[in-house]
């Protein structure tokens, strides 16, 4: 586990998201090698975000009523979603052996940390974001391309 996670177990549960991970690329790598800094317990690479406008809408700027109806819908859906996988495993389950029902365990432990986002979520979804104004920041700049940015 990274300590960017170490350090969100304590302390973001108190606030909009659980962690926050950035990065100059975005996603979690390739095979072989990753462009995520951020690890779940098991070693899962997580993934991260890179451009600097999405990271501001996401924490600054408010929702629609649109935004919001989309959010409870996306969270409706996860958990008919993952209802489905919790009845389908139990009959899965039996059948498998030591290696398959740990590995299986694993996943579900990733389903329910999944289940947890989708209730802080809906928690969230009616407190306003704080107030913050773009100006002077370069939303729109490039990662991994210093030629986007002014000089001096």
């Amino acid at each position: 586990m990274s300590v960017d996670q170490l350090a969100a177990e304590s302390h973001g549960k108190k606030t909009r998201f659980l962690w926050l991970q950035l990065s100059d690329m975005s996603g979690t790598g390739g095979a072989g090698h990753n462009h995520t800094l951020s690890f779940d317990i098991n070693g899962t690479p997580l993934s991260d975000e890179n451009h600097p406008g999405r990271f501001f809408e996401r924490l600054f700027v408010p929702d629609t009523a649109g935004d919001r109806k989309a959010t409870l819908q996306r969270c409706a859906e996860r958990r008919s979603i993952l209802d489905d996988l919790a009845e389908e495993s139990a009959t899965l389950n039996q059948k498998l052996g030591p290696k398959d029902k740990q590995k299986l365990d694993e996943y579900f432990t990733s389903v329910r940390q999944t289940e947890k986002q989708v209730e802080r979520m809906q928690g969230w979804i009616d407190v306003s974001k704080p107030e913050v104004k773009d100006t002077g920041l370069q939303l729109a700049s490039k990662p991994m391309d210093g030629h986007d940015r002014p000089c001096g």
